[in-house]
């Protein structure tokens, strides 16, 4: 068996992929023309073309212009519904999804809206894919801090039906630093939540660093510039603090020149917990399979190690006990009977 088709047939789950960065360019089409809405593309040989970037401001640019089509319950409840087909085309079991909440308010969407649509999306995941997922409502780095302690209140009345299993925290992380949004984690955590950042992609260890004690998050989406601070390296290792790397779209932009230069192995051998990650799927024409054969390949990973990405993925998830022990199960007896046939 080929590392491709071994990889492809491996029970998986996903602990960084964002809802509005998954919609591809047919769903966009469909989406603007549902709503009346032009695009930069006009078909979807066009938009693989607009899909790649030079840097992050040309990630942006047509990120945003791609997320002006989601404007109704009902588009965040077919995107929620694409993410789950999409997962299981690829036997991901669980997938924990980034929610850009306050990027959709400020376009005149609400949270009302967006909550629904993932909450109906969500329900048909699991009746017709059998694919869990786990809403992660994000606060934005830019939003002022009272505003974000008041959206732990507003997420209480949802955390059931949207499976809200964590807030996390995205957006620029140069001149909008973690701390300040402590008092909104603070309570975050007293209710119960995860918490997870986003730092250490575009800005150094010191965002990392930041995210850990400031607002205590338990893990830290990217996190990859960690390298850049052995004692940091030693921490998330002793820690064990869980980065949700996301390689191929670090790459794509230009956080590191290539997948030979890219951390991810460094950081493993040194004991610190990383799985693999989509992040923007469509954005970087790959998805998670993708992921795993570039990380697989450029490293010459053992199937050991395979293994244990792939289970920490399960374990140090943010979704139910059950769902956790129930994939953990399926991927270890995969190892077994798979395992031998793989050709490295």
């Amino acid at each position: 068996m080929d590392l491709t088709s071994f990889i492809a047939g491996m029970p998986k789950a996903e602990n960084h992929v964002h809802l509005d960065g998954s919609t591809s360019p047919a769903s966009a089409l469909a989406l603007g023309r549902r709503n009346g809405i032009a695009l930069p593309f006009s078909s979807v040989e066009e938009a693989v073309e607009r899909y790649r970037y030079e840097d992050l401001d040309g990630f942006l640019r047509i990120i945003n212009a791609v997320c002006q089509v989601i404007q109704t319950e009902e588009d965040f409840a077919f995107l929620t519904e694409e993410l789950a087909k999409q997962a299981k085309a690829q036997n991901i079991r669980c997938r924990e999804v980034m929610l850009s909440c306050h990027y959709h308010e400020s376009r005149g969407i609400s949270f009302e809206t967006q909550i629904r649509g993932f909450i109906r999306g969500r329900k048909i995941a699991w009746e017709k894919y059998g694919v869990y997922l786990c809403a992660v409502p994000e606060i934005d780095r830019t939003m002022p801090p009272e505003e974000s302690l008041v959206f732990i209140d507003r997420l209480l009345p949802w955390r059931e039906e949207a499976g809200i299993a964590a807030v996390g925290l995205d957006g620029a992380e140069a001149g909008y630093p973690a701390h300040r949004h402590q008092a909104a984690f603070a309570r975050a955590k007293e209710c119960g939540f995860h918490v997870t950042s986003h730092a250490g992609e575009a800005y150094g260890p010191v965002s990392v660093i930041d995210s850990l004690d400031a607002i205590g998050s338990e893990r830290i989406d990217h996190g990859v510039r960690s390298i850049e601070d052995p004692e940091l390296v030693r921490r998330l290792a002793r820690e064990e603090i869980l980065l949700t790397v996301c390689p191929i779209s670090n790459v794509a932009l230009k956080v590191y020149p290539s997948l030979a230069a890219h951390p991810f192995k460094k950081l493993l051998d040194a004991g610190v917990p990383v799985t693999v990650n989509s992040d923007d799927p469509p954005f970087f024409t790959s998805d998670l399979n993708d992921n795993y054969c570039a990380v697989a390949q450029a490293f010459s990973l053992t199937l050991e190690e395979l293994l244990k990405i792939a289970k920490d993925a399960f374990v140090r998830s943010f979704a139910p006990p059950e769902r956790i022990a129930a994939g953990v199960e399926e991927l270890e007896k995969y190892f077994a009977q798979k395992g031998p046939l793989l050709t490295l």
